[in-house]
C-alpha cells in the first residue's frame, strides 16, 4: 500500500473538488456528497494535526503548544466524538467491525499525544516547549525497513548474516537512506548514526610544561 497516495486522496483539495462538482456543476454522481466531503476535511486536518514537523508552522500544522491549546485542544475532542460515531450500513460504531483498525489507530494516536502534551509540555517544570508529532510516526522505521530492503538487493528475505551485514554499513553511514516504499521523509531525522557529517580535525595542538592543550574544531 502506497501510504504517500493514499494520504493525498484523504486530503482538503478532494473534498473541495468533489464539493464543486456537487454545488456549482451539479453533476448527479455528486449528490448527497456532504459526509464525504465532511469525512476528507476531517481527517485532512488531524493528519495535519498528527504530523507537525515545523516548529514555526501554522494552523493546523503548528506544533502542540500550551499557547494554542485552545485552538487544537477542542478540534481532537471533536475528531474523537466524530471518529467514534461513524457507523457503518449496518448501523454498527465503525470501531468495532473488522475494518476498526484504521478508526482505533486514530482514536489511540490522538489520546497519546494528548497525554504525552500533558506530561512533557503543559505542566509546570516540563522538559519540551512543544511537540513535533512527525517525531513519534512509524515513517522513520519505514524508512529504515527500506535502507535494509535496499541493501540487500533484489532479495526482500535477508538471511541473518546478510541482515547483520547490512545493518553494520548503515550503521557506518552519515544516515539511512531506503528506496522505494509506502512513505517518503519528510524531514532530516537521523536514525543509527554513529559518524559525523564532517571529520573531526585536530586545528590547534599546543604543548606546555606537563600539559597537553588540544582544540578540535
Amino acid at each position: 500500500m502506497k501510504v504517500k497516495l493514499a494520504a493525498q486522496t484523504l486530503s482538503s483539495s478532494v473534498a473541495d473538488a468533489i464539493q464543486f462538482c456537487s454545488e456549482y456543476l451539479k453533476l448527479p454522481q455528486f449528490k448527497g456528497c456532504e459526509a464525504t466531503v465532511n469525512f476528507l476535511r476531517m481527517i485532512d486536518r488531524l493528519f495535519d494535526i498528527l504530523n507537525s514537523r515545523n516548529p514555526f508552522g501554522k494552523g493546523y500544522k503548528a506544533p502542540l503548544r500550551p499557547a494554542n491549546e485552545s485552538s487544537w485542544q477542542p478540534f481532537l475532542n471533536k475528531a474523537t466524538a466524530y471518529l467514534l460515531s461513524l457507523k457503518n450500513a449496518a448501523n454498527e460504531p465503525m470501531y468495532t467491525t473488522k475494518r476498526k483498525t484504521a478508526f482505533l489507530g486514530l482514536l489511540c494516536t490522538i489520546s497519546s499525544v494528548k497525554s504525552m502534551h500533558s506530561e512533557y509540555v503543559a505542566r509546570e517544570g516540563a522538559p519540551m516547549k512543544y511537540l513535533l508529532t512527525y517525531k513519534f510516526s512509524q515513517d522513520h522505521l519505514e524508512l529504515y525497513f527500506g535502507a535494509i530492503r535496499a541493501s540487500c538487493g533484489s532479495n526482500n528475505n535477508p538471511t541473518v548474516r546478510q541482515f547483520t551485514a547490512a545493518y553494520k554499513r548503515l550503521l557506518m553511514r552519515h544516515k539511512v537512506e531506503g528506496g522505494l516504499g509506502s512513505c517518503v521523509a519528510q524531514d532530516d531525522t537521523r536514525l543509527l548514526s554513529v559518524t559525523l557529517d564532517s571529520t573531526q580535525t585536530i586545528s590547534d595542538c599546543s604543548v606546555q610544561p606537563d600539559t597537553l592543550h588540544m582544540t578540535v574544531a
